[in-house]
């Protein structure tokens, strides 16, 4: 492996986000140590690892010692792999035929989809050009699984129709195992007890610039269930899963041992987690002893029948920061809900957007509301008052009144700097129409397909965004992709989606009028919002998830760059960044940095998995 392979390897665990208000706690200081132990192991295994290849176009299986020599399964190359080798698998799909696991993880082996076949470095492939899927074919089993496995990566894979309603993990599963890397993959259409991912006493798990959607749990936690397990969840998006008993994007569990709690730290970063649904928790539950940080993230339009439509604590020891809570909806606690019957739930929330959530933004029973902070609060309701009151409600013995109203809310001690203002969402570069066929919903994928045919969509340009039906109604929906005049969502909007209808995508980067700019607290070990862009941008830290720029309104698939350039910089070909920083930024992962003739400027680290092009040649990165 050469240094560019390694750099690819790595890059994709992330830095832990420090606790800001308490220090690292001793499990803190384990976790981070276990992760650098983890990157030492990976090193020493560099000199003698193997390289095996598969490719399901093969006519035949060869030594898989080479693309020309490839083997046609992933599992003919997975018995030949041991600690340190790495599996390369081209792209096809590659179907279960029986109820045996379609891809059993061994301990020191990376798998990589991706490929088109001819590559010889990592940074080479292209994940979005050449899908590779792991296709469970509705049977009865796990697709991936890591049983009692240390140090592994299933990395550039789309794992699919997993079904295994006696189990849990129709996905993936990990059971009793170490240092599991899950990055850029796409994880959809499974169904089980837990369907997307399933995850339990597993130490410094990550799940890195992945997306988890369309899963469907009969339990609980149908996008990610993460039970008494250390690790970070960051880059991801967890949207349109639903559980039948609870939870639908994300359940996190820990343990008590003796009395201490928390024994597994679990960080949730730079996350869009959107539009799942269940009876309670629609969007993320951290349930009992969970010691868990939440920052940089969007939880919007997610839904819960009884209660904590976006975020449930129960029990759980929760510090969120800097996330956007919107358009969730639940009889009590649409926006977040704090519980703890068994133990009481520990909460603080900083720098967060609070807005348009249905059931109060935030709901608070025994004695367990979180301290608040630097938060914003607008338009939210109880199930029958739109705002602008009608914020905090608390629910246990010796309150006789419900909070009410941002004031109120530091008036009363419970939190400091709060208020009511506009967040003022840019609408900068939103997409819109009108539908101009009913949508038809399909019952066996549970996705709906949405037609706009005077529309002129390019391709795939939609995928990942959020979108709302029905201009300034709450439905919203997750896009899994579209065509140039159709959009397919996760999830039923038939009956939202009529003839003549207006539709308009939705986002959360914030307009130049925000209540939410420069107003927040600063955060130590915060340097950067959801998207990359620098914190603080501006005189101050930004409120919410995102932090404001005059620059780009949003993640650019194409970035270009002229590093002479003096002019107005959006990255585009007219408008091209002048440094590199503001290109990485940008550019989303598996996007191109474009570079233009005659630029130079000194090299730096990229962190994100792109391309490099120069598409008119003679440009140059490096020392002038």
């Amino acid at each position: 492996m050469d240094n560019a392979d390694l750099i690819d390897t790595v890059k994709t665990g992330p830095v832990l986000f420090s606790r800001p208000y308490e220090g690292e706690t001793g499990s803190m200081k384990t976790m981070k140590l276990g992760l650098v132990m983890v990157f030492v192991a990976m090193l020493a295994a560099q000199a003698n690892a193997a390289r095996y290849y598969v490719k399901g176009s093969a006519g035949a299986s060869g030594t898989g010692l080479s693309w020309g020599e490839a083997k046609k399964t992933v599992a003919e190359a997975m018995n030949l792999a041991g600690n340190g080798d790495e599996v390369w698998v081209a792209a096809g799909t590659y179907a279960a035929d029986s109820t045996n696991t379609l891809v059993v993880m061994k301990s020191g082996v990376s798998i990589y989809g991706g490929f088109a076949g001819t590559e010889t470095s990592l940074t080479q492939r292209n994940i979005a050009a050449n899908p590779t899927i792991l296709d469970g074919a509705n049977m009865a089993n796990h697709v991936v699984s890591a049983d009692y496995v240390t140090t592994a990566e299933l990395s550039g894979f789309i794992v699919q129709r997993g079904k295994y309603m006696a189990g849990r993990g129709a996905g993936v599963y990990a059971n009793h195992s170490h240092a599991i890397t899950v990055s850029n993959c796409e994880i959809h259409s499974n169904a089980g007890r837990t369907a997307g991912m399933y995850i339990v006493y597993t130490s410094d798990t990550l799940i890195v610039d992945s997306k988890i959607y369309n899963n469907h749990s009969t339990q609980v936690g149908g996008g990610i269930y993460l039970g008494n397990s250390s690790g970070a969840i960051t880059g991801c998006t967890v949207a349109g899963n639903t559980g039948d008993q609870g939870t639908g994007g994300i359940y996190l569990t820990g343990v008590m041992t003796g009395s201490v709690m928390g024994t597994f730290p679990v960080t949730v970063a730079d996350c869009v987690i959107a539009c799942n649904s269940a009876p309670t928790g629609g969007g993320i539950t951290c349930g009992p002893y969970v010691d868990a940080i939440m920052t940089n993230c969007v939880i919007s339009g997610n839904k819960a029948v009884n209660n904590a439509g976006g975020i449930y604590n129960g029990s759980g020891h929760v510090q969120i920061v800097n996330c956007t809570i919107d358009l969730n909806t639940a009889t009590n606690g649409g926006g977040y809900y704090a519980a703890g019957e068994a133990y009481p739930a520990w909460g603080t929330i900083t720098n967060c957007i609070f807005s348009d959530n249905v059931g109060y933004g935030l709901y608070s029973t025994f004695m367990n509301t979180p301290t608040l902070s630097y938060s914003l609060f607008r338009m939210n309701m109880n199930t029958g008052l739109r705002g602008p009151g009608d914020y905090v409600y608390e629910s246990y013995p010796g309150v006789a009144t419900p909070i009410v109203g941002a004031a109120n809310i530091d008036a009363a001690g419970y939190g400091s700097n709060d208020r009511d203002g506009s967040p003022a969402y840019s609408t900068s570069g939103l997409s819109s129409g009108t539908w101009t066929d009913n949508g038809v919903f399909d019952s066996a994928s549970s996705t709906t397909l949405l037609t706009c045919g005077s529309a002129n969509l390019t391709p795939g340009a939609l995928a990942g965004k959020l979108i709302r039906p029905v201009v300034n109604q709450r439905y919203i929906y997750y896009v899994i992709s579209n065509t140039q005049t159709t959009i397919t969502v996760a999830g039923d909007a038939s009956f939202c989606s009529t003839i003549g209808t207006s539709w308009q995508t939705k986002q959360y980067n914030l307009g130049s009028t925000s209540a939410a700019i420069d107003w927040g607290q600063t955060i130590a070990g915060l340097t950067h919002d959801i998207i990359g862009t620098p914190r603080p941008s501006g005189a101050g830290y930004d409120v919410g998830a995102y932090e404001y720029t005059s620059g780009p309104s949003g993640p650019m698939e194409i970035v270009w760059l002229d590093f002479p350039w003096t002019g107005a910089k959006m990255g585009t070909e007219a408008q091209p960044f002048s440094n590199i920083d503001d290109a990485i930024n940008w550019v989303t992962v598996g996007g191109t940095i474009k570079i233009k003739p005659g630029s130079a400027a000194v090299s730096k680290r990229i962190t994100k998995q792109v391309r490099i092009e120069a598409p008119s040649g003679g440009a140059r990165i490096g020392a002038n």
